[in-house]
């Protein structure tokens, strides 16, 4: 979820490429129904941090719905990490009055992408682009997330500076960046904030049954930029995610120049 620079920068790539050949796929449905994880809730006998990381593990563990915002844009969804399902749709201001907008729909056979908002042929939201996961490393390139992980959860204990919590429900503390990026977060950010990118000040609630249900995480401000909140709320925990494949009339096949791009080649 490196948003949103990357997903404008990639898509602008992306549009340097022809959409060829629609593809030939039936329109159907694929559901999932999960089950929430079976992993402890936090106790008092762990420590902020530890009680922060078994939120993430049974919330990345569990269907969820899911919502970021930032200054920059927002990032909301579905997900269901055991199937390997998600839906997402991801919404920039490219500039002052317009705006661009990512949808997917993922399974694990195949990755449907339609981006509309940007004044180029192909870009105004008519088409999905299929994309085969089998051929692609990452799609960060479009500001997506693992589709297993679609808000890259996973990456924030590890990255846990600081942490203090009186009842385990909220929990408080600063993150280091420079472990890792996340969020609005990228290299450049990093470098430009310095020291200040090692205690990034962060809330997190967990609810009743030891999912993690909000976050906060308060970026300083930086070169041209403005110090910010990106939030992110979780919920529906446990409910089955359904994923509409588009019908064949919707749909091209990505080219080859696509995979590249995703790729990094």
């Amino acid at each position: 979820m490196k948003l949103v620079k990357s997903a404008v920068l990639g898509v602008v790539a992306v549009a340097s490429f022809a959409f060829v050949a629609a593809c030939g796929d039936k329109g159907g449905s694929d559901t999932s129904a999960g089950a929430s994880s079976a992993a402890p809730s936090p106790t008092k006998s762990l420590s902020a941090a530890d009680q922060f990381s078994a939120a993430v593990t049974k919330t990345t563990a569990s269907t969820h719905k899911f919502k970021v915002t930032m200054a920059e844009g927002a990032y909301e969804g579905s997900n269901d990490p055991a199937a390997g399902v998600s839906t997402g749709k991801l919404t920039a201001e490219v500039e002052p009055g317009t705006k661009m907008s990512i949808d997917v729909q993922i399974t694990p056979a195949a990755y449907y992408v339609k981006i509309s908002g940007l004044p180029l042929p192909g870009f105004d939201g008519k088409k999905w682009l299929k994309i085969d996961p089998s051929k692609v490393k990452s799609m960060s390139n479009l500001g997506i997330g693992d589709p297993k992980d679609p808000v890259d959860l996973k990456d924030l204990p590890g990255v846990i500076a600081t942490a203090e919590t009186t009842d385990g429900k909220l929990i408080k503390g600063t993150l280091d960046f420079t472990k890792t990026t996340w969020g609005t977060i990228d290299d450049e950010a990093v470098k430009a904030l310095g020291d200040k990118a090692k205690a990034v000040p962060f809330e997190a609630t967990v609810d009743d049954k030891g999912n993690l249900a909000t976050l906060k995480v308060s970026v300083p401000a930086y070169g041209d930029t403005k110090a910010g909140d990106v939030t992110a709320t979780f919920s529906d925990f446990g409910a089955p995610v359904t994923v509409t494949t588009p019908a064949a009339s919707e749909v091209e096949d990505a080219p080859a120049s696509t995979y590249d791009l995703l790729n990094g080649a």
